[in-house]
């Protein structure tokens, strides 16, 4: 797996990529945007990346290239991550509130919802069931500076038909339409593993050693640990993500799970101890 690569030469060689079609896959996002100089912005999952890129938006953005990394290190405490199938289908939504210049209403992507945990999870799920299991995906572009923008791509953004695991940031039921459960999916071209274009850039290849399957991925993602746990005690917070790595040796080897697992060391091995007063020589 080679070094995250600058988002500006991901755009630069976008318009050469197309998605992968699902039969090609015998298998088969934390994620960090970093300002110039490497300093993290955003150092976990991709949809939490809205949050800081607001920030960047709404107080004064960064000037200079955002470099990305697509893998996850823990999961936001505000987002929903979920198996979903991307549908031939979309619908208009309203804009949010924070997107100045957008068009009332804006493009989003009907997909069926699969298994799904996270933020307001089952919330998600008992909302979508009584839709048919439909969700809408609103899918968002980051620009040079981190800002989100509207995507330039028409709908369906998501052309394969494949299940994959998306992350995202769930509107306000005032923002949902008809219904049915609608996600802002920022930085999409991520989204999802294991089709995401970025990660099809990163890798260099689509078949590029991708190597979990969805439901494998999907596990991995949700025995990462809390963002602000994280924060405050890693040692403690990393347990859950060990433990999935200890459960699944050899899981744990495969492509990207070695990459994300590698971010979490063992923690160093105790030592005996002192010996009780029993079994103590006298000499």
């Amino acid at each position: 797996m080679r070094d995250a690569i600058s988002y500006q030469e991901f755009r630069r060689r976008r318009s050469t990529l197309s998605h992968p079609n699902a039969a090609a896959w015998a298998v088969p996002s934390g994620r960090g945007i970093f300002a110039p100089g490497g300093s993290a912005i955003a150092p976990f999952t991709t949809k939490a990346t809205l949050l800081t890129a607001l920030a960047v938006l709404l107080g004064g953005g960064v000037a200079a290239a955002c470099t990305i990394d697509p893998w996850p290190q823990s999961r936001h405490p505000n987002e929903t991550y979920f198996i979903a199938t991307p549908l031939d289908r979309s619908m208009d939504v309203a804009a949010p509130e924070w997107c100045t210049g957008c068009p009332k209403t804006v493009g989003a992507q009907l997909a069926q919802l699969g298994k799904v945990g996270g933020a307001r999870a089952t919330e998600v799920d008992a909302a979508a069931r009584a839709v048919g299991g439909r969700i809408a995906l609103v899918p968002w572009s980051t620009r040079d500076d981190c800002a989100p923008e509207l995507m330039n791509k028409p709908l369906p953004y998501w052309s394969s038909a494949a299940p994959g695991v998306f992350t995202a940031l769930l509107r306000a039921r005032s923002g949902w339409r008809d219904g049915v459960p609608t996600f802002d999916v920022h930085a999409a071209y991520l989204e999802p593993y294991p089709y995401g274009e970025y990660l099809r850039a990163y890798s260099g290849e689509r078949d590029a050693g991708f190597e979990l399957t969805v439901e494998q991925y999907y596990s991995l993602h949700e025995a990462l640990p809390d963002r602000d746990a994280y924060q405050r005690d890693p040692v403690a917070a990393a347990q859950s993500v060990l433990k999935w790595k200890a459960a699944h040796p050899e899981l744990a080897l495969r492509a990207p799970a070695a990459a994300i697992l590698a971010r979490f060391p063992e923690p160093p091995a105790r030592g005996p101890g002192p010996l009780p007063p029993e079994k103590l020589r006298r000499e």
